[in-house]
């Protein structure tokens, strides 16, 4: 469907750019027939409740996307383990430590278990 004009200076609005507004204006938690009043009301375009509940679904997606880890970082999980650089006992228990506090004792009992148990 094509963009409306802007009631105050003739430029097209999306439908999304539409609801973004509103959630603004209204908060995330705005109940949907306040939110289509408001759209309908500033910017003239008419929209299901089940349209704007797409749009809320979208933008929390969106939100979801850019608020996550950043690039080039791993999971605990997915990461690494380094080899002591020292071969000491005192390094290997602090790496096991850090691991611990990364993924929880029982995972690296869990790990441990499945490495040994073809011997």
């Amino acid at each position: 469907m094509p963009r409306k004009p802007d009631a105050g200076n003739g430029k097209s609005v999306s439908k999304a750019f539409a609801y973004r507004e509103a959630e603004k204006e209204l908060g995330r938690g705005a109940e949907l027939s306040e939110v289509q009043k408001l759209i309908h009301s500033k910017f003239g375009i008419d929209m299901d409740k089940t349209q704007i509940s797409q749009y809320r679904s979208n933008e929390k997606k969106r939100r979801r996307k850019r608020g996550g880890r950043p690039k080039g970082s791993t999971s605990a999980v997915n990461a690494t383990a380094k080899a002591p650089s020292g071969n000491t006992l005192v390094e290997f228990v602090s790496a096991v430590r850090g691991w611990e506090n990364k993924i929880g004792a029982e995972q690296i009992c869990k790990m441990i278990d499945a490495l040994y148990k073809g011997k």
